[in-house]
């Protein structure tokens, strides 16, 4: 016998519906248990279908975890979680499709999905374990997104961002643009401006390829771009000195000027390529620091199906950066980063500050930790939704005794009580004591109930 309807409330709502898998799957609060995402094999256009686990660290379990951003809330796709249907972040839900298997299943850390969102008893608790998984995660797993033929758009958009963090102004209108787009007078004056360095490159022994022998990024694929551009970062970060690229070019004249000697401009997508990889978001969000210090295992970068470790990437871009400090390579960078077209290069010194930091942590015991100013400094340049998370978001890398304590406090402070205690913890340390003149009693400052000797670790 069929149930009469008026016997069930039809009127779901969708949050709470959305929650039954995590109700379903309680974590222990005196256990170290986190959940794990399973997601189901299939095919690039069968629906997304996974279901929670519960697993405790203690047992040593096998998972990727992944890093990513989020991206906008109010663009998302339906995947099933356990039966019931859960939005998604389109970003997210990219970046499941990219990392499932057509014949297996996969079990993934997510925490957007793993953690209820809603609990603050819940994210307090895998507050503290946030270290662990990422170091015990067997791989973990890096999105920069989809590289689709707006990849040229999103370039001058994440450079927006970056100028908004780092409060540059940016002085020609050249450094807004892809490269594809420059007009005439631009590139009239980028010849000008690379040929002053000309004599210098050919005397360090920089050869002209003919034109027809460059790599011309029209006659490639995208992926191919993207092969190339990192083919320059492995050149050199095996030690090539900037000379052995073709950074000029040659074409055949008249009898007066046999010879045509150009800027390479195919080099520079290339170099725009690399751009677009050093100023993706993921770089620029709180969280994202320690899950690339933490690991143990070399993370894997993912840009659509395209992969790379992110050490190659992070070593490619150190390199070129020492590389155009050296003695033999200084006037040639100006060719060699396209400074005519005024790029900021902040990005590069923020993914050296990351290599440096995750050295240490692979050397040296987890337990030390960095200095507390060091991480709020990390922390302040940096993006995040929770302005506690400035704070918290790095707690995996503070000394132990430290991350301990504000870990039992979590989300239970509010930003100014979390800042507040944050400046304390400064005093504790007496020789750097230099960040508290970012104290809110000298800059102007929108945390509400802030005392004026407290620093806003947002700003």
């Amino acid at each position: 016998m069929e149930p009469d309807n008026e016997d069930f409330d039809l009127d779901f709502d969708p949050s709470v519906v959305q929650r039954l898998p995590l109700l379903e799957t309680p974590l222990a609060a005196d256990k170290n248990c986190i959940r794990l995402l399973k997601v189901e094999a299939g095919s690039a256009d069968d629906p997304m279908v996974c279901k929670l686990q519960v697993v405790s660290l203690d047992d040593d379990p096998y998972y990727a975890a992944l890093s990513h951003v989020w991206g906008d809330p109010g663009k998302t796709r339906p995947i099933f979680v356990g039966g019931e249907s859960f939005e998604a972040t389109q970003n997210l839900s990219d970046f499941l499709h990219c990392l499932r298997l057509p014949r297996a299943s996969r079990l993934l850390w997510a925490d957007a999905i793993c953690i209820d969102q809603t609990s603050i008893m819940e994210k307090n608790h895998q507050l503290r374990l946030m270290g662990r998984i990422y170091r015990q995660a067997n791989e973990v797993v890096v999105w920069f997104g989809q590289f689709t033929t707006r990849w040229e758009t999103e370039l001058v958009e994440n450079l927006k961002t970056i100028v908004t963090i780092y409060r540059r102004d940016i002085e020609s209108r050249a450094a807004e643009i892809p490269t594809s787009q420059m007009n005439d007078n631009e590139w009239s004056y980028a010849e000008d401006f690379c040929k002053i360095y000309l004599p210098g490159y050919s005397q360090a022994g920089g050869q002209r390829l003919k034109v027809e022998e460059l790599f011309n990024p029209v006659r490639h694929s995208r992926e191919e771009l993207l092969s190339e551009a990192l083919r320059i970062l492995d050149k050199s970060a095996g030690g090539s000195c900037l000379h052995t690229f073709p950074l000029f070019c040659s074409m055949d004249g008249h009898k007066k000027n046999p010879e045509v000697v150009m800027v390479n401009r195919h080099w520079s997508v290339l170099l725009d390529c690399l751009r677009w990889l050093a100023i993706r978001p993921w770089w620029t969000r709180v969280w994202t620091v320690q899950e690339a210090v933490l690991p143990r295992a070399d993370p894997v970068v993912y840009v659509g199906s395209y992969t790379f470790r992110i050490s190659r990437l992070i070593r490619g871009i150190n390199s070129l950066v020492s590389h155009s400090l050296k003695r033999c390579c200084k006037d040639i960078q100006n060719v060699f980063m396209a400074n005519y077209q005024n790029f900021p290069l902040e990005p590069f010194a923020a993914i050296e500050n990351i290599s440096e930091h995750r050295e240490k942590f692979l050397q040296g015991p987890e337990s030390h930790g960095l200095h507390p100013a060091d991480i709020i400094k990390l922390g302040q340049k940096r993006q995040t939704t929770d302005l506690r998370d400035h704070f918290l978001g790095m707690l995996g890398l503070m000394p132990l005794e430290i991350a301990e304590h504000f870990q039992k406090l979590g989300y239970s402070l509010s930003s100014a009580e979390l800042f507040s205690q944050c400046t304390k913890l400064l005093y504790r340390y007496p020789d750097n004591l230099d960040d508290l003149g970012d104290a809110v009693g000298v800059r102007d400052c929108t945390i509400r109930n802030l005392p004026t000797w407290a620093m806003d670790l947002s700003n």
